[in-house]
């Protein structure tokens, strides 16, 4: 809160015309008041730039002290006086927090304890001074002035006033319902109406912006309002036709036809909208940051810059929006968003995407309910938060490679999120969406996991014996290989995937057999050693794509050979702290701790730093701040891993005293 000294002095100010500027509640500075001392600019800049919601005392010079008011907006006018606006002096319009109980009551002839008088006081020869040290103002001018108000009793008296003046929701609602009423050409007599109704005092605050308006010839429509204004001001009202003389007035200095893009309403809606518009960006904005507040959602979101009733290219519109999406978007344009929007006279709000109109789900309000929007918005949160950008043209990458490569292995150290990097490429080709989810596609898609006694008659087709009769028999059996093979190529329309988890825990040679050959000839039939409904013939047709993951740490592991390499293409899957910075603090807090070890000082020379340094998904939970899962996966799963590496040579003893005071430290 700012609180000025503001002085009409008697000398300037006549009595009378000092009542009328009460009366009309307005106060006066000439634009040549000078700056004090050294400062940087002037008390007619500190005054033309005053917040809505300052407040100032009134004196007449050191002769009395009249009020406390409070200004109404940021908008400066031409005096409202005639003669005082001919001289140039610039008026802001107040209200009155409260009048003086003695106006004389107080010290003329104060000092301060330096013997000087504050420039702030009445006494001194400013006109429009911020007032530094409350405790004195409260002591020398408001108790004695003003029946022993507090800076206190003052701030509450401002917050009411304020409150009165604060735009609301239902404020917005009906401006909406007008500036429909007022949209279109069928509705340009309303409109006009409009205007001619506009306030002296208003149209008094239009022609300070007008006539402070640089360069204003430039832009022939500013200037064509700015006539407008000029003629209503001497003139009390409008109509098209005196609109259309000032274009013909105005168009003769211009290329022909300088105003045919220029309707009625977009001529003439700013000259209604100007005492509105900043109360209305001011809403909107905080808005939108309590909703991502109140969501908790700023770390990774953008949100469109609210659109209200300029419209596009300021040609003017009857609704208001804005949207909030993913931060990886540069717009929300092509991104899931959580939109708010004004238009028929209602609130409508919750999801929308451009491209998939199936999938918006937006409801419709008489009344804005904050709460039910924050519930309606809360459903959607993981829909935005997953709705990655970088993370699609990641996964566009990749499965561009797949579809050409057919067959690839995700690789890295454990922790990095190759499990859920595979579903994800699953599912984005199956369904183009980003989420790492396939249960619900499992027809298309299946995961196995290799492990090292995993062999060919496991994956591809073996014989089983069968007792279901009491005798037993042998029967050749499809396994889940073959199995995917059969309906592949069966349903050419469709794309069959299957995830190999750990596929280098198996020996591929053994498991795979021939196969080796089909997965570099795809749609050629190869020979199985077992015959299957009297075929032997297995064919890995195009439409069926393999993703396997390797742990890159692993020693035990065997080599994958040369001629397996060959036919797969093999994608480093790294530990990447940038997957949790932005979004989780505690677990970035431990990562970063953790990363330490993971230097030539700890690390054996044998090893590729970025083989084994183990991965980001350790240090992400569903909620940051459940530190009591944070603190399970250090314990159980990150540290016993780091004691292992120590075991096996992959760390150096050196480590072990870094990994025991490894501990969670909330950010609460």
């Amino acid at each position: 809160m700012k609180i000025w000294k503001l002085s009409l002095g008697k000398d300037v100010f006549n009595d009378e015309v000092f009542k009328n500027m009460i009366t009309n509640q307005v106060v006066s500075v000439h634009p040549a008041t000078k700056a004090k001392g050294q400062s940087s600019k002037s008390q007619w800049e500190y005054f033309k730039e005053a917040d809505k919601g300052d407040l100032f005392y009134l004196c007449r010079s050191n002769d009395s002290i009249e009020l406390i008011g409070m200004f109404k907006d940021i908008l400066p006018l031409v005096a409202m006086d005639d003669g005082y606006a001919k001289n140039g002096w610039v008026d802001r319009e107040f209200i009155t927090i409260c009048r003086a109980e003695n106006s004389e009551g107080y010290n003329k002839n104060w000092v301060d304890n330096n013997g000087k008088k504050p420039w702030w006081h009445s006494g001194d020869n400013s006109t429009f001074i911020e007032i530094s040290n409350f405790d004195l103002f409260e002591q020398e001018i408001l108790k004695p002035v003003f029946n022993n108000l507090s800076i206190k009793d003052l701030k509450i008296k401002r917050r009411i006033e304020l409150d009165s003046l604060s735009m609301r929701a239902s404020d917005l609602l009906e401006l909406q319902k007008k500036f429909q009423s007022i949209y279109g050409k069928s509705n340009q007599d309303i409109l006009i109406t409009l205007i001619n109704e506009i306030k002296i005092i208003d149209i008094k605050k239009l022609l300070f912006f007008y006539n402070n308006t640089e360069d204003i010839e430039k832009t022939p429509v500013v200037l064509l309002r700015k006539k407008i204004i000029e003629f209503i001001s001497t003139n009390n009202s409008i109509n098209e036709e005196i609109i259309n003389t000032i274009k013909s007035e105005l168009d003769k200095d211009y290329e022909k036809n300088v105003y045919i893009r220029w309707s009625l309403f977009s001529i003439l809606y700013p000259l209604f909208y100007f005492k509105y518009k900043k109360d209305i960006v001011t809403y909107l904005d905080r808005l939108v940051l309590l909703i991502r507040k109140k969501l908790r959602i700023i770390d990774f979101t953008s949100f469109t810059k609210p659109f209200h009733f300029d419209g596009a290219n300021n040609f003017g519109k009857d609704t208001i929006w804005f949207a909030i999406f993913n931060n990886t978007y540069k717009n929300q344009k092509h991104a899931y968003q959580l939109l708010f929007s004004i238009e028929n006279g209602k609130f409508n709000y919750g999801l929308w995407h451009e491209d998939k109109k199936s999938e918006c789900q937006m409801s419709e309000h008489d009344k804005l309910c904050f709460n039910d929007l924050i519930k309606t918005y809360r459903k959607y949160i993981d829909k935005i938060k997953l709705d990655n950008s970088k993370e699609q043209t990641m996964l566009t990458d990749k499965t561009d490679l797949l579809e050409f490569q057919k067959q690839i292995i995700l690789q890295g150290p454990p922790g990095t999120g190759k499990t859920r990097l595979a579903k994800q490429m699953a599912r984005f080709i199956i369904k183009g969406e980003t989420i790492p989810k396939i249960e619900d596609i499992k027809e298309q898609v299946q995961l196995i996991q290799f492990h090292p006694s995993y062999s060919y008659e496991d994956f591809v087709r073996g014989i089983i014996a069968d007792s279901s009769n009491g005798n037993i028999s042998y029967k050749t059996e499809n396994k889940v290989l073959a199995e995917m093979a059969e309906k592949a190529l069966n349903d050419s329309n469709r794309k069959y995937i299957l995830i190999i988890d750990e596929i280098n825990r198996a020996n591929l040679s053994s498991v795979l057999g021939e196969l080796i050959y089909a997965l570099e000839y795809r749609d050629e039939a190869v020979e199985s050693m077992y015959a299957f409904n009297g075929s032997r013939k297995i064919t890995l047709s195009s439409n069926l794509y393999i993703i396997g993951t390797m742990n890159t740490a692993d020693r035990s592991i065997g080599h994958i050979d040369y001629a397996i390499r060959r036919r797969f293409t093999f994608i480093d899957v790294l530990s990447n702290e940038n997957n949790i910075l932005n979004l989780y603090f505690n677990g970035k807090n431990i990562y970063e701790k953790v990363i330490k070890l993971f230097t030539p000082e700890f690390v054996s020379p044998e090893f590729h730093i970025d083989d084994i340094k183990i991965g980001h998904s350790y240090f992400i939970t569903e909620d940051d701040n459940n530190i009591e899962e944070l603190k399970n996966k250090l314990e159980y799963q990150v540290k016993p891993l780091l004691k292992e590496y120590i075991k096996d040579g992959v760390l150096n003893e050196n480590a072990k005293t870094i990994i025991d005071e490894l501990e969670i430290e909330s950010s609460n």
